[in-house]
């Protein structure tokens, strides 16, 4: 029987496996460009304002933490 517990962590282990896709030079932290890169790797062009409200979650340093 799969429980909450289970699932979240199986999810948990997915969003790392993709983090770590992501983290190029796995540092822990995605760069925008890091992430720009990933998002063409994989095929997924984004409109121009679903960039942006990626872009702007981006801290001043220029890297998305694993915590945002």
């Amino acid at each position: 029987m799969t429980t909450l517990l289970n699932i979240a962590a199986e999810s948990l282990a997915e969003f790392e496996r993709v983090y770590q896709v992501f983290d190029a030079n796995g540092d822990g932290v995605l760069t925008r460009a890091e992430i720009m890169e990933a998002l063409e790797v994989l095929g997924r062009g984004i409109a121009a304002s679903d960039r942006q409200k990626l872009l702007n979650r981006i801290n001043y340093d220029g890297v998305l933490p694993r915590d945002t």
